[in-house]
């Protein structure tokens, strides 16, 4: 009986994993994210196609679906990863400036995500001014009003007279 995987599957799974960290590593936290999803992919695909080289026997063609296969689930591992672990626990943040001079490592770094994202203020309480008109009221200024003090009665109404010859 044979395993599910291979040593070499289980190499290029792991390699994927660290692929994100390895792309953290090689950029600037400057770097837009469309260079980075890019040299993850191509780090995806140069593992798939080492998985190749390595799982094919030398008298057999090489085998590119193999290949193919291999380099899509590293890359699926390899986002994953980047989204499940490394991004929540700041690691790819902090691996942006190992190597690189762009972002400060100090204890009081800040992700650029963070400096992108505008702060809102905190709510402001006011006491209502009644000298301030209220915008939301609409006037209608050809609309009459008609007010009656709070302690008037109306007045009965009677009904008219009907004669009886009408």
């Amino acid at each position: 009986m044979s395993a599910l995987f291979s040593t070499t599957q289980i190499v290029t799974l792991l390699v994927g994993a660290v692929a994100p960290f390895t792309v953290g590593l090689l950029t600037k936290a400057s770097t837009g994210g469309n260079i980075k999803a890019i040299l993850l992919a191509l780090i995806s695909a140069a593992v798939g196609v080492g998985n190749g080289f390595l799982n094919t026997p030398s008298n057999v063609k090489f085998d590119w679906q193999n290949a193919a296969l291999m380099g899509a689930a590293a890359w699926v591992v390899a986002v994953a990863t980047h989204y499940g672990f490394f991004k929540p626990t700041g690691i790819s943040s902090w691996a942006s400036g190992v190597f690189n001079v762009d972002v400060p490592l100090s204890p009081a770094y800040v992700p650029q995500h963070a400096i992108d994202t505008p702060i809102s203020p905190a709510p402001v309480v006011a006491t209502p001014d009644p000298s301030i008109v209220d915008p939301t009221v609409v006037a209608t200024p050809d609309v009459p009003t008609i007010t009656t003090p709070p302690d008037a009665v109306p007045a009965p109404v009677e009904a008219p007279a009907v004669s009886p010859g009408a």
